[in-house]
């Protein structure tokens, strides 16, 4: 038991950024026949901003905007956040129906950044379902 304590400590110390959580939301619909999964991928930033930066978000291998979030207002480009913070990141997947490819139903999310200018990721493959949207 104290072994596996040191080692939870270790990897929780020597990562810049921990996964508290993650969800996806399909949704379908809208005028152009078109549908998606929304994901948000809750996070602890265990140093300051002058340290970490977020590059870049891919969803299955395709590079994907994102956006941040602290205390559920948008951090604009630049804007920093505090060591412990809670940050969102909110990313999404469009596609029209018909030219839609058969689904794997494996989603991979890899949010890289960089933490004192090394290149790191965090992978997310486990995801909370939210119940899906329908649009008119």
């Amino acid at each position: 038991m104290k072994i596996l304590t040191i080692a939870f400590l270790f990897f929780w110390f020597s990562n810049p950024v921990s996964l508290v959580k993650s969800t996806k939301q399909e949704w379908k619909g809208g005028q152009g026949k078109s549908e998606g999964v929304s994901y948000k991928i809750q996070v602890i930033v265990k140093k300051s901003s002058d340290f970490i930066k977020f590059t870049s978000v891919k969803i299955n291998d395709k590079e994907s905007r994102f956006k941040l979030f602290k205390n559920n207002k948008l951090l604009i480009k630049g804007e920093g956040f505090n060591k412990n913070d809670t940050i969102i990141i909110s990313t999404s997947i469009t596609y029209k129906v018909d030219d839609r490819k058969p689904v794997t139903h494996l989603d991979n999310v890899v949010i890289n950044y960089t933490y004192k200018s090394k290149n790191k990721e965090l992978i997310v493959k486990e995801f909370e379902k939210i119940k899906t949207l329908m649009y008119p």
